[in-house]
């Protein structure tokens, strides 16, 4: 079902962290879509728009007030969501653009 619906879709990637195996390569390939999980794929948005990764990060910062939620807490809260590396890349983009 999530196949059809990405090919019909015309998606590019499928975002996954519990089912990688139920969709193989040599299935979505022929069809252009590639799968991977939300760390690998938020990663990729890092590398390619890193000033937008920043700014969210800042936005939901000064959205978060009661209680307030500081930039730091925000990278701990993806860590322990399941994207520790996207958490670390996202916090050294966040201190680079306040250094």
């Amino acid at each position: 079902m999530h196949l059809a619906a990405a090919i019909t879709g015309h998606a590019t990637v499928l975002v996954t962290n519990n089912n990688l195996r139920d969709f193989p390569a040599s299935t979505l390939a022929p069809h252009g879509v590639t799968v991977m999980d939300a760390d690998r794929y938020l990663c990729r948005i890092a590398s390619a728009v890193p000033d937008l990764v920043v700014e969210a990060l800042n936005d939901i910062s000064s959205r978060k007030t009661r209680p307030p939620m500081p930039v730091p807490i925000i990278v701990k809260a993806l860590d322990g969501a399941g994207v520790p590396e996207f958490a670390d890349r996202a916090f050294t983009l966040w201190e680079e653009s306040h250094g």
